[in-house]
Formats: C-alpha cells, structure tokens, sequence
C-alpha cells in the first residue's frame, strides 16, 4: 500500500520553491507515493501548478487575521488537518508557525530539524531531528529531511540535479494569452529578456535601483525584446523602471498569478531580478537567470538551479541577517556595467554553468 506523506512548508514563495526538489526527490524514490502539502492560503496558488501532490491543505492565514473569524475558522482547520493520519510527516518550516501544526496533525513518525538549525522551540515537536548546519542552502536543508524516510537524497554541489527539478503545470489557455503578450512586444524572432525589480515589501531593501534596471533595458535592448513583470502591489515600481528605459522597455502583465509568471518564465531567454520568490520560482522553471544578491548570503539562497549565476556587490557587512536597512550600499554600489557583462554571458551561452561575478 503506498505510503501518505504530509508536507509542511506553510511560507514564503522562495522557501516553498527550494522544497519543491524534495517532493520531486521522494517521488524519484517511491513512485507511487501519495502527498500532501499544507502551506498557507496565500501561497496555496504555487502549488496548483505543481505535478505530484495529491492535494493542498491551506492554512487560513488570511482569515485568521480578522478576530471574529478567527473563532471559527482556527478550530475547522485544526479538525480538517486530523481528519486524515499520515504515515509520515515532514517538517520544512522549522519554526513555531509549523510545529504547532505539526502537533495537531496525526502521524507515528513526525520528522522535524534538530535543535541547531531549528527557531522558537520547533524540534520539539518532532519524533525525529534531523541534524543540518546553518549555513547549507535551502535546498540541501529540505532534502536532508527526506533520509528518515529511507530516501538516498543526491548530494547537491551547488546545482540541483535537472531529476531533481519541480514539475510546473500551466493551463494551455493561460500560456496561450501570455504568449500573445509577449509577441505584442517587438520582433517575435528576438530573444526576450524578463525584468522583475520587485520583492516582497518584507525585504524591500533587496531591491537594486528602479533607474539601474531602466538603464540595464536600455544596454540590452539592441540584441533582445525587454519586458518587466511584476506582482501584487508593484505597479509604481514596474512603471518607474519602464520610464528610467526611455521605452526600452514595456510591462507585461501577470495578473493571473504565478501561472502567469511561469508562462513568462518558459519564454524568456533571461529572467533578471534581486533576491526573491518569483526569481527563484522562474530558476526552478527553467529560466536562465541572473541574481542581483546583497545583504543575504547567496551560497545559502542563491537560485541552485543549471543556467543561473549571481552578480552581487562586495562590502564587508555583507552577508548579513538584518531584516531592514536605511543604507543597502551592498545593491545600491552595484554597477550596471556588471550586470550587462554577466547578461551578456548568459545570453551568449544559454547553458553557462551557475556561479558567481
């Protein structure tokens, strides 16, 4: 009988993409293996284009945020989540936020970080702690999670094996109309390079310069089509970019979602952006990229897929763990000149080796 396995990665985009070779690993190894994915409501979107999961339990984040419904809703989704008992359950979320769900969630074999890499008390609530340094990338951290199931994860140098990718699924319709989009932008025969100047508003100081990108357009843009993309609430930002390019450069929408940006993302022959979810939703899609690092350490975070590489700007306090910062020298020093070169780079060869400039 095949086993059940929950999932629990409950945030954010990029963390929940660099589990995402986890799920492809166990079911490498065990085929016929039923899982599931409990993750919160508002990055639940991610995971109805992702080939293998059974089904996707969302954590009501939103809803909980409103006290009244609160008092209702917290207990329906506690009493869902023990409906069902699993044979395992995997832990990614390491924090408080997770375990409290992994406490309520019915299983014999709960499987968690161990003391060292876990917060806020989180291991223990787990049978079983799976030891991992702190300083390994994300990606290595989730698939070390998977050796108490008897899974031999691949040892990961840096790049995560093309086996080990995530399946992405996007409706023909949804690709059909982002298709559309982009031949609306210049010569159809050109290749097309993909903006993206956001990140979350969380780690708003990531950001390299809205002018820098418009200049980047501008260089890039008698050899490819130039487009910016960008999500929920970055509209100013895209269209500040669109006028520092001098019409180099057009908005393409991705109004459906991550759909949407996954169309984008297989089009594309480069995806430039800062430290972020979508950057590294667009890497595990198969997207050359570029990745305009700063204040985090991009050996832990960095995109580990073939076909990216990392352009960043060294000064001694970087990397670092600050969550906010008034004066971000590590990407507003960042020079155009070495983003062009390394674009240039990936552009040349669309199979260069990931690594850093």
């Amino acid at each position: 009988m095949a086993r059940r396995i929950l999932f629990i990665r409950l945030s954010a985009l990029g963390d929940v993409v660099v589990t995402l070779p986890a799920l492809a690993a166990l079911r490498r190894h065990e085929p016929d293996v039923v899982v599931d994915w409990l993750i919160e409501d508002r990055f639940a979107g991610l995971l109805q284009h992702v080939d293998g999961l059974r089904r996707v339990i969302a954590f009501p984040r939103r809803k909980l945020r409103r006290p009244l419904a609160a008092v209702t809703t917290l207990p329906r989704h506690l009493e869902a989540l023990r409906a069902e008992p699993y044979d395992a359950i995997v832990d990614f979320q390491g924090n408080l936020k997770g375990a409290l769900q992994l406490a309520v969630a019915r299983s014999p074999l709960k499987i968690g970080l161990d003391r060292g890499a876990a917060r806020e008390g989180s291991h223990r609530f787990a049978d079983v702690r799976v030891p991992v340094r702190k300083d390994v990338h994300r990606v290595v951290r989730a698939l070390a999670l998977l050796r108490p199931l008897g899974v031999d994860v691949p040892r990961i140098d840096r790049v995560v094996p093309d086996a080990y990718r995530p399946r992405f699924v996007v409706p023909d319709a949804l690709a059909n109309v982002v298709d559309e989009r982009l031949a609306a932008h210049g010569d159809p025969t050109a290749p097309l390079i993909a903006l993206h100047p956001g990140t979350s508003a969380f780690g708003a100081f990531k950001r390299w310069p809205a002018e820098r990108f418009g200049e980047l357009a501008r260089r890039l843009s008698d050899r490819a089509r130039v487009v910016v993309v960008h999500g929920p609430g970055e509209d100013e930002l895209a269209a500040a970019v669109v006028r520092a390019s001098q019409g180099a450069a057009a908005i393409v929408s991705t109004a459906e979602g991550i759909g949407a940006l996954l169309a984008v993302a297989r089009r594309v022959a480069l995806y430039v952006g800062a430290d972020s979810g979508p950057l590294l939703l667009a890497a595990a899609a198969g997207a050359p990229t570029v990745a305009l690092f700063g204040p985090k350490d991009p050996e832990i975070y960095a995109p580990p897929f073939e076909r990216s590489t990392v352009v960043r700007h060294f000064v001694p306090c970087a990397p670092c763990s600050l969550r906010h910062c008034a004066d971000p020298i590590c990407m507003t020093r960042l020079d155009v000149d070495r983003v062009v070169v390394a674009c240039e780079a990936m552009l040349r060869d669309g199979a260069a080796a990931s690594g850093l400039r």
